[in-house]
């Protein structure tokens, strides 16, 4: 997935994807967490494109 969103940064729906599959494989033990917060960097971009396409 991540290879997919690095092929093609604008198609959000690989993106939202890629981050809905780092939320459900994060680790319950990791109290950091990391692959939740990167998916949340990745959901954030998407919405930031998403409200500047409806502008």
């Amino acid at each position: 997935m991540r290879r997919i969103t690095e092929q093609f940064p604008n198609d959000s729906k690989a993106t939202l994807f890629y981050a809905l599959a780092m939320i459900s494989n994060a680790s319950p033990d990791d109290k950091t967490f990391a692959r939740q917060k990167q998916a949340l960097q990745l959901l954030q971009r998407i919405l930031r494109a998403c409200l500047r396409s409806s502008e």
